[in-house]
């Protein structure tokens, strides 16, 4: 999923994706609501690319959604992954949000058999904690009812689902949960991430460590275009967003990951 201001960080994470992953030679879709003029042109570098608009019926269900909550308009697009189970006909599907960095091989995802896999979303200071079903905040697992939580969540920005799950039945149904009666009582930024963990929960095999190493999520790194030159800043302040004109930021140019991704920039 991509929009015009992420194009940049859509660039890196393919380049990143194919340079680590030689094997891969399937097709490469975006999906997005639109691009700004000659945004598009700088994907034909890349094979087998696609453009994907949601459908019709999955904006409809988020702008009521926001007419609902005006609070959720900033975050709209991010409901767009779910268009991701509307690609019927594919064996294996790998999602990445746009955030992403691939620095490794993830063939050996394709040797398992499980209909849906994803990276954990607990970080290590929550290690042991689970989500409130209801508010979807982070709470000890011994404070609510078994029925009221959900264990094992997952981080919806890389998932990879197998052609069972790529159905216009779970379609529909995952479009049914954007609602105000979810969203209503949602007490962190989460929005995708709460429809696929309602939807899929206890059915995802989560990710084993070694995986994180090969798939980074890069929430901290922008890309600061300017006329004459490509400036690279990392962001290290929390809910940072990548790629984004941060014009009052500087980091020292001998940063390892300021370092690190120049590399990829360049390759």
């Amino acid at each position: 999923v991509t929009s015009s201001e992420f194009v940049p960080g859509t660039l890196v994470l393919i380049r990143s994706f194919l340079n680590h992953n030689p094997w891969f030679d399937g097709d490469i879709v975006i999906i997005t609501d639109g691009l700004e003029p000659g945004q598009a042109e700088l994907f034909e570098i890349f094979p087998k690319v696609m453009f994907r608009k949601p459908g019709e019926d999955l904006l409809l269900r988020i702008g009521h959604l926001c007419n609902a909550l005006p609070a959720m308009i900033p975050r709209r697009k991010r409901f767009y992954s779910i268009e991701l189970f509307n690609l019927c006909g594919y064996d294996r599907l790998f999602f990445f949000d746009s955030d992403m960095l691939v620095t490794g091989n993830i063939s050996e995802l394709l040797s398992f058999s499980n209909p849906l896999m994803a990276c954990s979303d607990q970080p290590n200071r929550h290690t042991g904690k689970v989500r409130d079903r209801k508010t979807f905040k982070r709470i000890a697992a011994d404070s609510f009812d078994e029925c009221d939580m959900l264990r094992n969540t997952f981080n919806a920005g890389f998932m990879v689902p197998a052609r069972t799950l790529l159905d216009q039945y779970i379609y529909e149904e995952l479009k049914e949960l954007i609602h105000i009666s979810v969203f209503r009582n949602i007490r962190t930024h989460n929005t995708d991430q709460v429809v696929f963990n309602l939807y899929f929960n206890g059915q995802v095999r989560i990710l084993p460590l070694m995986i994180l190493f090969s798939v980074r999520f890069i929430m901290h790194v922008i890309l600061w275009m300017t006329k004459f030159r490509t400036k690279l800043l990392a962001d290290f302040r929390r809910n940072s967003y990548p790629f984004r004109i941060r014009p009052r930021l500087f980091i020292r140019p001998d940063n390892k990951i300021f370092s690190h991704f120049i590399c990829v920039i360049t390759k």
